[in-house]
């Protein structure tokens, strides 16, 4: 195939080509993650067909978003797409590539779906979280902040107060929010660093910057402040728990937890009880100088 449109794009120093028979807009955020032509980590390849073989093979996942089968030693990942609010079915689009790690990956999709030939639905067919896992990162779901000692990120459940913590740094202390819903850890040239990411949830939020890693924090409210350095199991927990890895791809699943060991050795991961108000900035500020 000739592919019509070739472009390039790089993710916390991944980077990736994307072939497509067909032109697509380029609208921020994604526009933002675009680079240079040149040599490439994966090279996604897409063409049109008239309909999406059936699925075969063992089923290893399914959620209303996508469904992923193992085929031999290769993964079929079925990927729904959503129309104001509703997932559509059949799904617009399936990914191959293979269950060992990385490799290149081949996209398939029906061309008389009525889906958009967009940037957006571009990046909903790259299994971004499969790309930065098996180049040895981590997508953690958080708050991610510049800080003047570099980046601080919040994880914890939804509504649990990341955007929160995050914007009372920035009030308080002119911290930059660089994503407000999460970010990738990943070790390149400059250590190991928090990276911006194109999703960035409700929060509307999102800048392709990286910055040297200071501290990853959990967070839970409660009604005075406490803070305490986690390690072992507990960092692990608290890691796992925010971190976005396709557990039922076992390759994947082993890269992450590598992931999550070296940044546990690195970097100091807390657990901040924390009132919404700038005590939990004056409290966090302690640990840090401690630590």
């Amino acid at each position: 195939m000739c592919p019509v449109s070739k472009k390039y794009y790089s993710i916390a120093g991944v980077r990736f080509s994307v072939e497509t028979p067909f032109e697509y807009a380029e609208r921020e955020p994604y526009s933002l993650f675009t680079a240079d032509a040149g040599v490439t980590d994966v090279r996604y390849v897409f063409h049109e067909c008239d309909a999406l073989p059936a699925p075969e093979g063992r089923l290893l996942f399914e959620d209303p978003n996508y469904r992923a089968y193992l085929v031999g030693d290769g993964i079929r990942r079925y990927i729904g797409f959503y129309n104001n609010g509703r997932i559509l079915d059949p799904p617009f689009a399936l990914a191959e590539y293979s269950a060992s790690g990385g490799g290149d990956v081949t996209v398939y999709m029906p061309r008389d779906r009525k889906v958009p030939r967009s940037a957006a639905f571009i990046y909903r067919s790259l299994c971004v979280e499969h790309l930065i896992t098996s180049h040895g990162g981590l997508i953690l779901h958080s708050s991610y902040i510049k800080t003047s000692r570099g980046a601080i990120l919040f994880t914890a459940p939804s509504e649990t107060g990341k955007s929160t913590q995050a914007e009372l740094w920035r009030v308080h202390r002119g911290a930059e929010v660089i994503n407000g819903d999460c970010s990738v850890i990943r070790r390149t040239d400059g250590g190991l660093s928090a990276h911006g990411l194109p999703f960035s949830g409700t929060s509307n939020i999102c800048s392709n910057e990286s910055n040297v890693l200071a501290a990853i924090v959990y967070l839970t409210q409660a009604p005075q402040n406490i803070i305490r350095k986690l390690s072992g199991i507990e960092a692990y927990k608290a890691l796992m728990q925010g971190a976005k890895v396709n557990t039922w791809h076992r390759a994947d699943a082993a890269a992450a937890i590598d992931a999550i060991n070296g940044i546990i050795g690195e970097v100091p991961i807390f657990r901040l009880d924390c009132t919404p108000d700038e005590r939990a900035v004056e409290a966090l500020e302690r640990a840090l100088s401690e630590n």
